[in-house]
């Protein structure tokens, strides 16, 4: 059985996960999530999610996990949040 690991230390994304009853491990992926200069929000998002898995994917190579990561971003005009 493959273990399910969150690639996360966000409390709200554990909290979510844990609301559909799963076993789950949560990995800490040790990623910078600076602002890169004329970095659209959509971009960022994509670049730092997809750092986030390649952190961890000797979990993935060694066939031991199903990995679930994700980066929430807000945009208005231009300005981004989190």
């Amino acid at each position: 059985m493959h273990t399910l690991i969150l690639a996360s230390t966000s409390p709200y994304r554990r909290q979510l996960l844990e609301r559909f009853d799963l076993e789950f491990e949560t990995v800490a992926p040790e990623v910078t999530e600076g602002h890169l200069d004329g970095e659209l929000p959509v971009d960022r998002a994509a670049r730092l999610s997809i750092a986030k898995a390649l952190a961890i994917v000797c979990f993935i190579a060694l066939g031991l996990a199903v990995i679930f990561v994700a980066f929430l971003y807000a945009a208005c005009s231009g300005h981004m949040g989190m």
